[in-house]
Parts: C-alpha cells; sequence; structure tokens
C-alpha cells in the first residue's frame, strides 16, 4: 500500500506547503480508493470473525481496528459526499439553510474524532506489533493510511464547508440588497411620477 503511504503524505505535506495543492485531486482520489479498500477489508474481516465465533468486542485490539476504521471509513465517505451536496448548492444559487450546515459540520467534527482514534490506536498497535517481534500487515498500514487521509480531510472539508457558507450568506445577503435598492428604487420613481403629475395638474 506505497500508494495509500504516500497519497497520506502529501494530504499532510499540503497543509505545510502550499504549493502542493496542485497535487491535490490526484491525492484525493488515491485517498479515497484507500479508504475504500480498508473499510471493505474491515469489514470483510469483521464478518470473517463473526462467521467464525470469533471476539468482535472492542476489548480485542484487531476487532476494536477494524471498528474505528469501519465507522471512521464510512462517516469519512458520507462527509465527502455531504461537501459534494453543499458546493452544488452553493453553485446553484440555493440559500443554505442552518440544519445542512450543522449536518457538514457534525459529519466533519465526528470525523475528526473517529479517525483521531483510529490513528493513535492504529500506531499503538503497529508498535506492539513491532515490539513483540509481529509482521505489520499490509491492511493495518493501510488502516492507518485511509484514517489518517480521513482526518485532514475532514480538517479540510470543515474549513472549506465554512468558507462556503460564510460566501453563500454573503452573497444572499448583497441579493437582498440589490432587491431593497431595486424596490426602493421603483417606489421613487413611482412616487416622483405622481409628484410630476400632480405638479402638471396645478400648473393646469
Amino acid at each position: 500500500m506505497a500508494i495509500a503511504a504516500a497519497s497520506t503524505g502529501l494530504l499532510v505535506g499540503s497543509f505545510f506547503c502550499p504549493p502542493m495543492l496542485c497535487v491535490m485531486p490526484y491525492v484525493t482520489i488515491a485517498g479515497y480508493c484507500t479508504t475504500v479498500w480498508a473499510v471493505g477489508r474491515s469489514a470483510e474481516e469483521l464478518y470473517d470473525r463473526i462467521m467464525h465465533e470469533q471476539s468482535v468486542s472492542l476489548k480485542d485490539p484487531n476487532a476494536r481496528m477494524f471498528w474505528i476504521t469501519t465507522v471512521a471509513g464510512v462517516l469519512g465517505l458520507a462527509a465527502g459526499a455531504s461537501m459534494i451536496v453543499l458546493g452544488s448548492l452553493a453553485i446553484n444559487g440555493h440559500v443554505i439553510s442552518s440544519s445542512i450546515e450543522c449536518l457538514v459540520d457534525g459529519l466533519n467534527c465526528t470525523n475528526i474524532g473517529f479517525a483521531g482514534l483510529g490513528i493513535v490506536n492504529g500506531i499503538f498497535h503497529v508498535g506492539s506489533s513491532v515490539l513483540n517481534g509481529e509482521p505489520v500487515s499490509v491492511l493495518q498500514v493501510a488502516q492507518i493510511s485511509a484514517l489518517t487521509f480521513v482526518f485532514f480531510h475532514s480538517v479540510c472539508n470543515f474549513q472549506r464547508a465554512k468558507t462556503i457558507i460564510e460566501n453563500n450568506q454573503n452573497r444572499t445577503i448583497q441579493d437582498l440588497k440589490e432587491k431593497l435598492d431595486s424596490i426602493k428604487k421603483g417606489q421613487f420613481e413611482q412616487l416622483a411620477e405622481k409628484m410630476m403629475s400632480s405638479e402638471t395638474g396645478v400648473s393646469r
């Protein structure tokens, strides 16, 4: 899973080196692919454990990592979809309601918490494996990479959502001002016409 590690590294690097933002679309695609794969494999492992009557308790280190990866990954994909909807609403000129804003912020904040917990748990798990002389699996690396991607991508989404919502609110306010100005202008013109008509009647 070298691609997963590389994409995660580039995503983290873009936080500290803005010029790296030019590769963000490719990093995002690679990150999503890694996340989907890690979620699928983690869910498969949980199903396999259930079928073989093995522990799926959160007390079991392996099962706990599978659960965290699955939940964080699904939430991450849902948050990504919500950002697409949010961007589409803004582009099409729709007013973004407070309920949509709360939903997007809630998904991103929950993601940050779950993914952060997963990263700490994953690093601890891998560290324990290394200290005990156990091999580190490809899935373990993919899980940490996917969770790191979800974490930083959620942080990016949180900031991006705030910017989109602020721009949407500013545009809505500007549209209202323009409408009010147009109404006031129309009322002023009507008043001016009435005054002109009354003055013409008086002069006659």
